[in-house]
């Protein structure tokens, strides 16, 4: 796409991407959402594992403010 940005301009680039997604029968967010998408097992794992740290930090992270709040 850069390429054809450099060579053709802005509105060329886009026109490639909306044919690009029109053959794959997909949207932008949808395309961009499974590049990143675990696909291993192991990536899968590492995926629930991070969310379930993040969740739980989260959780005490809100238990401290409420507790802050109600000491200041």
């Amino acid at each position: 796409m850069l390429n054809i940005e450099r060579e053709h301009g802005l509105k060329a680039s886009l026109v490639y991407l909306e044919g690009f997604l029109d053959e794959r029968h997909t949207n932008y967010n949808d395309f961009v959402s499974d590049l990143i998408k675990p696909k291993s097992l192991l990536e899968r794992l590492f995926s629930v594992m991070k969310k379930s740290f993040l969740d739980s930090h989260s959780k005490d992270s809100m238990q401290y403010t409420n507790s802050f709040e109600k000491a200041v």
